[in-house]
């Protein structure tokens, strides 16, 4: 019995093998587009004045998840801004998202955020 199930895992584990390389090559490839993206992400905000930087490292995720949903569209409603997968309270978020409009951010005009 043996004779016969060990040629056959051998074979398998030979095609997962050799279908798990272009996987993990993909998988560099992408990390390294990241990797390099995020330096380029850190060299913009290494730019900026000291004042901004103060207000940029306040900012929360959720708020540098917000602020970029806003970015990419013309105008966001309030509902899919709190859609967001943090693990905070609504009433955290609606503060936050607030909180962007005082520091100049965004602005809001009933339940939409537009960008600046």
């Amino acid at each position: 019995m043996w004779n016969k199930v060990y040629p056959y895992t051998i074979t398998r584990f030979k095609r997962l093998f050799i279908m798990s390389i272009p996987i993990l090559s993909l998988v560099n490839l992408v990390v390294y587009v990241m990797k390099k993206a995020f330096v380029n992400i850190l060299k913009e905000i290494d730019k900026l004045p000291s004042l901004d930087k103060n207000t940029f490292h306040k900012l929360n995720t959720f708020q540098l998840e917000a602020l970029s949903k806003i970015v990419l569209k013309k105008y966001i409603g309030t509902s899919e801004l709190l859609n967001s997968k943090s693990s905070l309270s609504k009433a955290q978020k609606y503060r936050y998202l607030k909180d962007l409009t005082d520091k100049g951010f965004c602005k809001r005009k009933h339940n939409l955020f537009y960008k600046l």
